[in-house]
């Protein structure tokens, strides 16, 4: 297949223009040589013998994957299953004596898969959902908030509240705190906010009159074949964060993925413009060069996490993995990978967090970058391109 990286430069209406590398879309020719599975029947998997697959290598991967408390982990290429691999979790620890059954857990599919709410992996399904509201001519990225949610919704002055519109909450950069407070500037910083963020669920409802969970099976899941995925409403645990939950499987996100490799396209359909997708998948603020629009961006150009760090940190997000990863990811390593000069979307569930010999939370910092070191190995390296 013919990917190549382009760079692309994203204007905003806000402050600034961002420039960085960004994957082209893919051609039709690309798009011909893409399997797409079905709603029903079995899911094809690659030829062995033209995957290049190292099999030690692949079970060190998923020994890993055990290791870390992974529940799925789906290896696609050009549509095909590479690989996969389901796990049966007990509870491993989520925060205090909330375990993972607890607030994640929400059965399993008749083939065993675990359906999970996959936390923050979510916000790139609902930039996708907001993506495609716009192309629909229902929703503008730079209207203000108040034209859709009125004013009042956060606890900023009215003047601070005003200037902030839907972009500046799918870019992070609204300025608000977890409750809503006034914490900066618009625009003028960076600051990963669940609360703020949510609101844009509430946003897409409102811009169109109709729910937003009706609305993903329409526009998205259904379309998909994405038969184990739906919006929930989340426990109390999580009132001071966000309600809404998104409960999917590894095989049902891979899909999700599968339509990103494809520049928004599904076997012949449509999904959400080509142009929209660049722009979600594109740098949006200067203040970290690793965030698009409720996506990650593995961008040479730096990064910053979600907690703490001010400086932006030279290098990509992941290191061993390609700059062209764009990825879905959400706390305890929920995870969709898509790189698309690999023709690659890797998605993984479950959770990392465990207690060490002293009763403290830990989890696998590195995850990451170990993990692509070892997907890459079983690769056979094409999966890591060393800039």
């Amino acid at each position: 297949m013919n990917f190549v990286r382009v760079a692309v430069v994203l204007a905003l209406s806000a402050i600034f223009v961002a420039c960085a590398s960004s994957p082209a879309p893919m051609t039709q020719e690309d798009r011909n040589d893409v399997y797409f599975p079905t709603a029903e029947g079995r899911w094809e998997t690659a030829d062995p013998d033209g995957s290049r697959l190292d099999t030690k290598a692949l079970e060190e991967l998923f020994a890993f994957a055990k290791e870390t408390n992974a529940s799925g982990l789906v290896i696609v290429q050009n549509g095909r299953i590479l690989a996969q691999r389901q796990w049966e979790l007990d509870n491993p620890p989520v925060q205090g004596n909330v375990g993972y059954r607890d607030i994640w857990y929400h059965g399993r599919t008749p083939d065993g898969w675990a359906r999970e709410d996959v936390a923050s992996t979510q916000k790139s399904v609902i930039a996708v959902l907001a993506g495609i509201a716009r192309d629909r001519g229902v929703l503008d990225f730079d209207k203000p908030l108040a034209e859709y949610l009125g004013p009042g919704w956060s606890q900023a002055a009215p003047e601070q509240e005003a200037a902030i519109t839907v972009r500046h909450l799918m870019a992070m950069t609204s300025g608000l705190s977890e409750k809503l407070e006034y914490l900066f500037p618009v625009g003028e910083d960076w600051a990963y906010i669940n609360k703020a963020y949510s609101l844009v669920y509430d946003v897409i409802s409102a811009a169109t009159g109709r729910d937003t969970g009706e609305l993903s099976r329409e526009w998205l899941t259904e379309p998909l074949g994405m038969t184990q995925s739906e919006w929930i409403t989340r426990s109390e645990f999580f009132r001071q964060w966000n309600m809404n939950g998104f409960v999917t499987t590894a095989p049902d996100l891979a899909r999700f993925g599968l339509m990103i490799l494809a520049s928004g396209q599904w076997d012949g359909r449509t999904i959400i413009r080509r142009e929209t997708l660049e722009e979600i998948l594109s740098p949006s603020s200067p203040h970290n060069p690793a965030y698009g629009l409720l996506w990650w961006i593995n961008n040479p150009e730096g990064w910053r996490w979600v907690r703490g760090l001010k400086e932006i940190t030279p290098g990509k997000v992941i290191g061993a993995a390609p700059a062209d990863l764009v990825a879905a990811m959400g706390t305890s390593e929920r995870r969709c990978f898509v790189v698309p000069s690999q023709g690659l979307v890797v998605t993984r569930t479950g959770s990392t967090w465990k207690l060490d010999e002293e009763g403290n939370f830990v989890s696998s910092r590195d995850f990451n970058q170990t993990f692509w070191e070892l997907l890459s190995a079983a690769l056979g390296n094409q999966g890591a391109d060393g800039t």
